[in-house]
């Protein structure tokens, strides 16, 4: 007697139904990767036809799929939520579970797909369904199948080269045939990244660079904005956003960005820095260091005088080496953070060091300094 299991997870690291016929289908060409920070929503995404099929789902996409990327597959059905929470509809009855990385943020693995209490799911997967029964998917295969944790074992067969891993649970009620409870669908990350590779920058010489302890030294944690332009002059200061300034917004090489908290202190409202952010690419400003926008792994390596650890922090941006004015002998007004963007890494892994072959082989180069008061 079969084993069945309710929602069971099986994740195959194979694909196929062992009878269908082989199907070679190109990935489909990405977007470029989305920006170093939050994913934000394109204004007029570029739409295709909404997949309807899981099979056409995996060729619509690349492993760990930006939000732009998902834009452009479902439009509006692909949003974010105010605290980023991502969901993706192809319209009513093709609801996706998306699945993220535990480890790298915004690193997409691919969907799951349930049975809904009120609208049927109508994604389906070499001709089945959800709420197909046991006999059902030995006909699609022409024979009887492998059966794990509760769920089909398409190990192996024609489509074992297919973009994606997929696999599919069962429920079994009391006195009732088996059904499809679920199907998943996980993007493979074994294969070569095809998201074009963007030009690299190319940094200021040293001898045009600016030390930002030089403005640091200008700047308080306890600062309003008016503050800000009593100190650059009103011309220099402009408000571009929900308490966010930009410093000398017209001159690329000096223009940096202040992000304020703001809170109501009995009916006033009070404001404090809580980061400063220079991330234009022609930015003449430095770490005190020396450190600058563009540098690549290899040169902030040979200023910092060694390898040093990058942590992780979605799947195009990474944090480098910092400067901590609390450190001892440390004679600096702001600490620095370091954040490198590269091209898109398909791994797992929460920290890699600047020497490692790997990272070296995503291109990175520094694409933003943070300056603020703290430690984290």
């Amino acid at each position: 007697m079969h084993r069945y299991g309710r929602f069971a997870a099986a994740l195959i690291a194979g694909v196929a139904l062992l009878s269908l016929p082989a199907c070679d289908r190109p990935q489909a060409t990405a977007q470029p990767p989305a920006s170093p920070a939050q994913p934000t929503q394109p204004a007029q995404p570029t739409k295709h036809p909404a997949p309807t099929t899981l099979e056409d789902l995996c060729a619509a996409l690349q492993p760990d799929a930006s939000y732009d990327e998902l834009r452009a597959v479902f439009g509006d059905g692909a949003s974010l939520d105010e605290e980023g929470n991502l969901y993706v509809t192809a319209g009513e009855g093709y609801t996706l579970e998306p699945v993220s990385s535990q480890v790298v943020s915004d690193a997409l693995l691919g969907f799951d797909v349930f049975a809904q209490p009120d609208t049927p799911s109508q994604w389906t997967l070499h001709g089945l369904k959800i709420g197909d029964t046991w006999a059902a998917v030995e006909k699609v295969n022409g024979g009887p199948f492998g059966e794990l944790d509760g769920g089909i074992d398409w190990n192996g067969g024609a489509l074992a080269n297919d973009p994606c891993f997929y696999s599919a649970t069962f429920d079994a009620p009391d006195d009732a045939p088996a059904t499809i409870s679920s199907f998943s669908l996980r993007l493979r990350r074994d294969v070569a990244n095809t998201t074009p590779k963007l030009p690299l920058p190319t940094p200021l010489p040293a001898a045009s660079r600016r030390s930002f302890d030089e403005v640091c030294t200008r700047l308080r944690e306890k600062m309003s904005p008016e503050d800000l332009r009593k100190t650059f002059g009103a011309a220099n200061a402009r408000e571009t956003g929900a308490d966010t300034w930009t410093v000398y917004p017209d001159d690329p090489q000096r223009a940096f960005t202040v992000n304020f908290r703001s809170w109501d202190e009995d009916g006033a409202v009070d404001h404090e820095i809580y980061t400063v952010i220079i991330d234009n690419p022609a930015s003449a400003w430095s770490l005190p260091n020396g450190i600058a926008m563009g540098d690549t792994a290899a040169s902030v390596e040979k200023t910092v005088g060694a390898p040093f650890p990058v942590s992780r922090q979605n799947v195009v941006t990474a944090g480098g080496p910092t400067q901590d004015k609390d450190a001892p002998g440390a004679s600096i007004a702001c600490s620095y953070h370091v954040t490198f963007r590269h091209d898109r890494a398909l791994i797992d892994s929460a920290q890699v060091m600047s020497s490692d072959e790997a990272f070296r082989a995503w291109r990175p180069y520094v694409a933003e300094i943070r300056a603020d008061w703290r430690w984290f």
